[in-house]
């Protein structure tokens, strides 16, 4: 039996944390994402399924991602939604049968059957309708979801497969299921099954024949179904003045997976309902096909769940609050963070086996099989103390492997030098890891290929550059610091007039005289922006009580060198002017980047010590570009036996280094417009005696390793306060990932504690 993918204690979490929030005087229950108080963003698991659709489409425009009811779509379409994409959660402990019955046409009419293990009493039975948009779906997309229910909760399930359009327009499909319902309720008995007790349940288009046989069976005057279960059911293919008014607002949209959110919601909206009209072939202005045109009056009870970011939640809302409003029982849950078609999941996502949870309880409860208990909601105050804490862990990682690592970590001389390594903590770990670092090389190399295609032979101007800018601007880190750290955006003026957006970041404690500690993004000086590296500047700031402040300079090509660098340094200047406003102590300045961030950090420190600027009392130089020139000097030789692997993984990851080589310094010398031939742009080149104390780090399979090591020999022997750590089994821009692996944690400690060591005015140890 294959596992959850996640901790099943994530659904009480969940649980213990729902809440109701109140529209239209209608209370809908609100379900939070696992493990975090975070709003407006996506489910982690969920924005892993929803990412690669998202890499593959952020490049084509919007009306060629318009769907229609083409054959070539349809077809495209329903090899995915034929899919079985669950996991395996049950054990084949279930007697599960397959029958035929006469449809309406006196065609062939497929019931597959979830017999209950315990035949001790009559059971209570669900008939369920699987979705599919109409022209598409199957018995088996959904197998697994009613194998849990029918284990877990002793309920007798009949499971039907019903006629497809276009090739069988309405209502034959919707007659299909009307018609099962029917032998289910005249033949259910010898199953042993509670006529009596007949509930009927969908999902997305089964929701929408889940009503028609509703509709149906009350206008029959049969009145044999006992309750309604809608998952993300289509409620509104007229598009009636209910919810014509859709809109984005409608959604709360994080900026930082705006892209991701707005692809999940659109999946939909581009076209979904135009196909189902489509393949349908019939007028939608019918209660039949359009619930939301209903009297729905005199209806069963019902439970309609829906993900946030599903494009059919305002539908369902709508729904919701109609049936509110005429009395009928109604409750309707909405899961933060997921988009539509979760359900299809179980056994990756927490909210789908929840979902089959709340179906059994449903069921149990209606049918009078357990007493009716009032949902454990949170109050108001509840959510609002919730919403600003953080108390929840969401590594992926045991913080104590971090204290292991340290403990094991050892000193090797590297040139003559001495540099802390950090080493993997097992073999398992490790070859993870070099499949992390070969995928992560790969996608590297693929942009920076491309990229540099683009440069090349289109205009600077062209959309598609701003595309991978996208790419390289994912977040990827976890929020692994609390909620207490207060962010304000400002915006300065820069040396041409332009505005400058910085952030700043307030610790919680209010005590003056606190470090500031002022962080340069990279990203190849033509991509990157603070976001990626938020998560691991808060953590900084809340662990270590610094004053924080990072910026968004001008991008290159279209701002050439000194642009950006002008901009670094116009935010340095106006922090050390005004930082004391906000307690931070000028004395204690401390200039941090990553990647090409710690150029920009080094043109800071060497700028300021150039013209008498503000003194800096470290820097910390994070996988740092430091030799665009690519100086010919001995000790940054390129050899591949500089990047010692001694598993299946050594060619891919030397082609990979090899191709950086190639290509990635003349590709920013490029964009920058420049040949990077000074101490500005290629530090390696000064020699100089008056830096500040270094915190340089770089991971073993990093592109940039030689030179940061080479950097790190000629900072010692200019007698600079060094300290130099290398970490095992990584690659370029490992600090981006902050929560996932505990290396960047780690580093993140790193920086906090160099901080300390500073202010204390301890000597500091060339290395421990």
């Amino acid at each position: 039996m294959s596992k959850r993918s996640y901790n099943k204690s994530l659904i009480k979490d969940m649980n213990d944390r729902c809440y109701t929030t109140t529209i239209e005087n209608t209370n809908v229950i609100m379900k939070p994402i696992p493990e975090t108080n975070e709003i407006g963003v996506l489910d982690p698991r969920f924005y892993k399924k929803i990412k690669s659709i998202a890499s593959l489409t952020k490049y084509v425009p919007d009306q060629v991602l318009k769907l229609s009811p083409r054959k070539q779509i349809i077809e495209g379409l329903k090899m995915g939604f034929d899919l079985k994409k669950s996991k395996t959660m049950t054990e084949d402990s279930i007697k599960v049968d397959q029958i035929t019955i006469r449809g309406k046409d006196n065609n062939l009419l497929p019931l597959r059957i979830y017999h209950p293990a315990n035949k001790e009493e009559t059971a209570p039975i669900l008939y369920y309708i699987h979705g599919g948009g109409f022209f598409s779906g199957n018995l088996d997309v959904c197998d697994e979801y009613l194998r849990y229910l029918c284990i877990h909760f002793n309920i007798l399930i009949f499971s039907v497969d019903y006629r497809l359009a276009p090739q069988y327009p309405y209502p034959k499909g919707h007659e299909d299921c009307y018609e099962g319902l029917k032998w289910v309720s005249e033949h259910a008995d010898y199953y042993q099954g509670d006529l009596n007790s007949i509930f009927i349940a969908g999902d997305s288009a089964g929701g929408n024949l889940v009503h028609y046989c509703v509709l149906k069976d009350r206008d029959e005057q049969r009145n044999v179904i006992k309750g309604q279960f809608l998952l993300y059911p289509t409620l509104d293919l007229a598009c009636t003045s209910e919810t014509s008014e859709w809109s984005l607002d409608k959604y709360e949209i994080n900026k930082k997976q705006e892209a991701a959110v707005m692809l999940s919601i659109q999946l939909i909206k581009n076209g979904g309902v135009d196909i189902m009209k489509g393949v349908l072939n019939a007028d939608v202005n019918h209660e039949y096909l359009t619930p939301c045109l209903s009297s729905i009056t005199n209806l069963p009870p019902t439970l309609i769940c829906v993900g946030e970011y599903d494009y059919l939640k305002v539908e369902n809302l709508a729904y919701t609050i109609k049936n509110h409003n005429i009395g009928n029982p109604v409750e309707m849950i909405v899961y933060k963070g997921m988009g539509h078609g979760f359900a299809d999941f179980i056994g990756y996502f927490p909210q789908s086996e929840d979902s089959v949870i709340e179906l059994g309880n449903f069921i149990l409860k209606h049918s009078k099989r357990i007493q009716t208990e009032p949902r454990k909601l949170l109050s108001e105050e509840q959510i609002k103390i919730l919403q600003s804490e953080d108390t929840s862990d969401r590594r992926e990682y045991s913080r104590s492997l971090i204290s292991t690592m340290n403990r094991k970590s050892r000193i090797e001389i590297l040139d003559n030098n001495p540099v802390i390594v950090k080493p993997m903590m097992d073999e398992k770990e490790k070859e993870k890891l070099d499949k992390h670092v070969v995928s992560d090389i790969r996608a590297q190399e693929f942009f920076i290929h491309l990229a540099s295609d683009i440069y090349n032979n289109i205009k600077i101007d062209d959309k598609v550059f701003e595309e991978i800018r996208k790419f390289f601007n994912e977040i990827k880190s976890l929020p692994i610091a609390s909620n207490h750290i207060l962010v304000e955006d400002i915006s300065i003026t820069g040396i041409d007039g332009n505005e400058i957006p910085l952030r700043i970041y307030h610790p919680a404690t209010k005590n003056k005289n606190k470090s500031i500690f002022y962080f340069i993004h990279g990203g190849a000086f033509v991509a990157g922006s603070n976001l990626v590296v938020e998560q691991f500047v808060k953590y900084i700031v809340e662990k270590f009580n610094v004053v924080a402040f990072s910026v968004n300079y001008r991008l290159a090509p279209e701002n050439p060198f000194p642009k950006g660098h002008e901009d670094c340094y116009s935010a340095l200047l106006w922090i050390h002017k005004y930082a004391h406003l906000i307690h931070g102590d000028t004395k204690k300045l401390y200039v941090v980047g990553d990647s090409a961030g710690g150029n920009l950090a080094q043109y800071c420190v060497l700028r300021s010590l150039n013209e008498n600027g503000p003194k800096i009392k470290g820097q910390m130089l994070l996988y740092p570009t430091v030799d665009l020139v690519e100086s010919s000097d001995q000790h940054i030789e390129w050899e591949n036996a500089h990047f010692e692997t001694e598993n299946k993984h050594t060619q891919e990851i030397h082609d990979g280094l090899n191709s950086f080589r190639k290509y990635l310094n003349q590709f920013m010398r490029k964009a920058l417009s420049s040949d990077g031939d000074n101490e500005y742009l290629s530090p390696y080149l000064a020699d100089r005696k008056d830096l500040p104390p270094t915190l340089l780090a770089v991971g073993e399979y990093d592109f940039l390793k030689i030179e940061c090591l080479a950097y790190m020999g000629k900072l010692h022997k200019n007698g600079i306060q060094t300290r130099t750590i290398l970490y095992e089994g990584f690659s370029h821009g490992f600090i981006d990932s902050i929560g996932h692996h505990m290396q960047s944690e780690d580093l993140a400690i790193e920086v906090g504690n160099f901080i300390k060591t500073l202010n204390n005015e301890k000597g500091l140890l060339r290395n421990r």
